[in-house]
């Protein structure tokens, strides 16, 4: 049971770091989102000053702000993993318990 007991406290370690890369992915994921939508709207307002048709604005202003949604929509993968681990660490930490509580009311 004291095996158990270590492992609970180590997945509850990583969860906490876990946690941290969460808050740090999540702020690179807004950053990256701003980025990408100011570079969006300057993009606009450059090509609708140079007179382009308003029809072809958002396809040319997506192509040339591409290299920005990239970094945001990759941003958002590494936030999403840290959501996922923090839930596989939860479910793995869950299971321990149980086996603990099995094994306490089996002695």
């Amino acid at each position: 049971m004291m095996d158990l007991m270590a492992e609970v406290q180590e997945k509850v370690h990583l969860l906490d770091k876990a946690v941290t890369q969460f808050g740090k992915r999540g702020s690179a994921l807004a950053d990256a989102d701003r980025r990408y939508r100011v570079a969006y709207a300057e993009e606009i307002l450059k090509l609708k000053a140079e007179g382009l048709p308003a029809t072809l604005i958002p396809d040319i202003a997506k192509g040339k702000t591409a290299d920005a949604k990239f970094e945001r929509d990759a941003a958002e993968v590494t936030y999403n993993s840290a959501k996922e681990a923090i839930n596989a660490l939860k479910l793995q930490i869950r299971v321990i318990e149980e086996a603990i509580e099995r094994e306490w009311h089996s002695q």
